[in-house]
Parts: structure tokens; sequence; C-alpha cells
């Protein structure tokens, strides 16, 4: 039976969009005719976040577990079997593809990459695991303040704007370390979010349907003690005071990529 339980928010907090799975299944060959040229070692230079410069894809000071992040396109906690040095040891890496990848290709080409040189096996299961259930946190169902029932969806408002196209009103964006203010969005989103920050999956149970405008302010994940003026509540906390919601635990099917085998690279 799923109880209620304290979370210890101790992890470090995450990039606030979702991860959640996608299939991207690198060409047979690995890298193989998608690159030209590959340097990939150990590093102890300057951090370069993983990027693309037209055909040319570089990272420096990075450590495995983010690549791998970055090329399988799914959260830390949806990769398993991994040895302890994917978390600290770190690599500097200059390849040149045949050809600039479109965004929708770069995970796969970097995947390719890591699959080939660091002799990876992966294969994806579904494992029974722990898991969150975002539930109503108030017997009679009332929100909290901080949750207000929305007309709009401001996912398409937002890609419009992207697009250069003019919107019909403003939707907010904060995302900050101790802080998140989304309009016009479903209650997956908020989950999908809490997931990243949490790096446990966290499934929306609470039977509310269509869009809300959420205002949620917390105290920083990695803060001791409170310095400020504001005296923000912790996370939990701060979803069942602001919000009207809490998290159950509880255990339930994730689908993770278990890594059969991988091996650090010869240096070149």
């Amino acid at each position: 039976m799923a109880h209620r339980t304290g979370i210890a928010l101790t992890v470090v907090f995450t990039g606030m969009l979702s991860l959640s799975g996608l299939a991207l299944t690198p060409p047979q060959g690995g890298s193989a005719g998608l690159f030209e040229a590959i340097s990939i070692k150990e590093s102890s230079g300057t951090r370069i976040p993983v990027q693309w410069q037209g055909a040319r894809l570089l990272a420096g000071e990075i450590p495995l577990q983010t690549l791998l992040i970055a090329a399988y396109q799914v959260p830390f906690y949806q990769l398993t079997d991994l040895p302890d040095w994917v978390r600290t040891v770190r690599y500097e890496i200059n390849a040149v593809a045949t050809r600039a990848p479109a965004p929708s290709e770069q995970a796969v080409y970097l995947r390719a990459l890591l699959e080939e040189r660091f002799r990876i096996v992966a294969r994806v299961e579904v494992q029974d695991r722990p898991i969150y259930a975002l539930v109503m946190a108030r017997p009679d169902r009332r929100l909290g303040p901080g949750l207000r029932p929305s007309d709009f969806d401001c996912r398409e408002i937002l890609a419009a704007q992207a697009a250069g196209k003019s919107a019909s009103r403003e939707c907010r964006v904060e995302i900050l370390a101790a802080s998140y203010v989304r309009d016009g969005i479903p209650l997956a989103l908020l989950a999908d979010t809490l997931s990243t920050r949490l790096q446990r999956p966290v499934v929306d149970r609470t039977g509310l349907t269509g869009f809300f405008d959420v205002e949620l302010r917390f105290r920083p994940p990695n803060s001791v003690t409170q310095t400020d003026d504001r005296n923000e509540p912790d996370l939990v906390t701060a979803l069942e005071e602001q919000l009207g919601l809490e998290l159950e635990s509880t255990r339930g099917p994730v689908e993770v990529t278990v890594f059969d085998r991988i091996e650090r690279p010869t240096p070149n």
C-alpha cells in the first residue's frame, strides 16, 4: 500500500525540461559514416558544454554522465548498471561529422559516437521501481492559492511567439532553482518537472484535467538553513501549502536503459 513519506531534498537540481524517453536509434555501424574525425580523451582543462558548431561536436571537462543524458535523452535515474567513474572522470570531445546534423539528429549522432568509443552495449527494459504519485493533499480536494485553473494552453502560445507570431495573451515562465512559475500547463508537465528535480519518476494521479497557472516558491535545494527574509518552505511543504498537492511514495513500472557493457576509451 502506498504511504506518505518525508523526502530529503539533497539532490542537485538539473534542467527544468523533461527528458522523457525519445526513441533514438543510431544507424547500424555506430559512428562510422557519421563522422570524419573523432578525438575523445580524459580532460582536466576548460569546461565546454556539449555543443554543436555546424558539423563540429565539442565538449570539455564533461563527465560521461552528462554526455549519456544528452545522448539517450532521459534523466540519469533511468540509466542503470553504470560504473562509478561515469560520474567522476571528465572527457574532452572534438569530433567532425560528415555534415551538420539537424537539431533532431544531434542526440543520435552523439549516442552513436559514445556507443562506439566506449564500447557500449545497452538495452531498454521496464523495471518495478520506487516512484512518487502526485495527489491531492486535502480531503475536500481544495486547491492551494498557487494553483489556479486556466482557459489557455500556454505551450501553444509560447510556440507561436517563438515562430514570430503575435500572441493572444502573456504567459509567465519563471524556472529557477527556488521557484517554478508557469501559466496554462497540464499538471502532467508539473509532474515531469518534479521528476527531474527529485530524480525519481513522478506520476500525476490528482485526477485534475485541463490547464493550470502554477506559482510555486520554495527554499533552494542545497540550503541547509534559511538565510533570506522570505522564509520559504522546502519543496515538499511548498507543494502542499501553495498548490494543495502532495507526493505519495509508491512503486510502479519505470522504463530504464540497462548498460551491459561500458568501457573507458583508448586515448587518441
